[in-house]
C-alpha cells in the first residue's frame, strides 16, 4: 500500500499567490490525468479563496 503525503498552501500561512500557483499546478494535472482526492478538495478550496478575494 502507497501512502502519499500531501502539503498544500493556506491562504493565513502562504498567501494568495501560493494557492493560486498550486491551484494553477492542479488545474494543469487535472487535464491530463486523475487527481487523488486530497488534490481535488484542494483545488476546490483554492477556487473559493480566490473568488473571494
Amino acid at each position: 500500500m502507497e501512502n502519499k503525503v500531501f502539503q498544500f498552501p493556506s491562504l493565513e500561512k502562504d498567501g494568495v499567490k501560493a494557492v493560486e500557483e498550486k491551484f494553477c499546478e492542479l488545474l494543469n494535472r487535472y487535464r491530463e490525468e486523475i487527481l487523488d482526492l486530497e488534490e481535488l478538495d484542494f483545488m476546490h478550496y483554492a477556487n473559493n479563496v480566490l473568488q473571494h478575494i
